[in-house]
């Protein structure tokens, strides 16, 4: 008696480029990135953000100068957080206590 089995499948990756997130209009993988950087930095400027992957993971975003000022936070969270009308006085004196003996 004879019994069949099942032939066995290698894994192999996907040939289909990933999808870009919204917003993005073109995804660049890092070798074609680092050759062509001057045509990305131009795309950036004229079409919007630029994804760049690396082995199919996303890995950085090239965005126009004027886009990032537009985006970036202008406050840090600092300077929030020190604009905060609410007061509390905090001791944050360190103890001069030893800290507790536990067994190991």
């Amino acid at each position: 008696m004879t019994t069949k089995t099942a032939p066995i499948r290698k894994k192999t990756k996907s040939s289909a480029k990933p999808a870009a997130p919204a917003g993005i209009r073109r995804v660049w993988q890092l070798q074609e990135a680092k050759a062509k950087l001057s045509e990305l930095v131009d795309r950036s400027q004229s079409q919007g953000a630029q994804l760049i992957t690396r082995h199919d993971r996303p890995v950085a975003f090239v965005v126009a100068a004027d886009e990032y000022e537009r985006i970036r936070p202008k406050k840090t969270l600092v300077d929030i957080l020190l604009e905060c009308p609410v007061r509390v006085d905090l001791d944050i004196t360190r103890s001069k206590e030893f800290p507790r003996d536990i067994e190991l």
